[in-house]
């Protein structure tokens, strides 16, 4: 499945900026592991094309397409807690595979692009480095990224792709019949 998160209401759509953050920031992500040729071409178009999108608007002072071997856990990790941390708004674009590694305790994984596919960004790691916030627009283009919401447990341990970016495990399962309308994350 397809996960599509937005923050609605965000700070920027009412007209309220951060004294303390500047500008916006935006990141395209994506892995090349287990892809044909065209959807590797046809990613990284479509990753072109939101970069653009974004850099023609004149608002991002932080933006990068690290579609292919710059997607690397560390990246992403790092990145996370630092857009949070320096700007008013951000977007994150993520195109790969996604895959659930710990039956027992429901832990999810994007590939990052190790060629040997041992790399991975760990949805608990992602929520872990949310120390200030949470993107305010997230799309991540995998499967398996919506199968549940995930939980946020009581000592801030997360599971579960949309909990751990959004820092909220009280969506709604399903987006089209009961949307989550205002804001409500975390």
């Amino acid at each position: 499945m397809l996960l599509l998160l937005t923050a609605f209401l965000t700070p920027q759509l009412i007209g309220i900026k951060s004294v303390a953050k500047a500008s916006e920031g935006s990141i395209m992500w994506g892995t090349t592991i287990w892809m044909t040729q065209d959807e590797i071409d046809r990613a990284d178009a479509a990753s072109w094309n939101i970069y653009y999108f974004f850099q023609s608007s004149g608002a991002y002072e932080y933006l990068f397409d690290w579609y292919g071997s710059p997607t690397q856990y560390v990246h992403v990790y790092n990145n996370v807690s630092w857009c949070e941390t320096y700007f008013s708004f951000n977007a994150i674009y993520y195109y790969g595979h996604c895959f659930i590694y710990d039956e027992e305790h429901r832990h999810y994984y994007l590939y990052d692009n190790e060629q040997n596919g041992n790399g991975h960004i760990d949805d608990f790691r992602v929520h872990e480095n949310m120390t200030n916030g949470y993107p305010d627009f997230i799309f991540l283009w995998a499967c398996d990224t919506a199968d549940e919401v995930g939980q946020i447990y009581y000592d801030g341990h997360a599971r579960g792709m949309a909990a751990s970016w959004t820092m909220n495990d009280d969506l709604e399962e399903n987006g089209y019949d009961n949307p989550d309308y205002g804001m409500k994350f975390s």
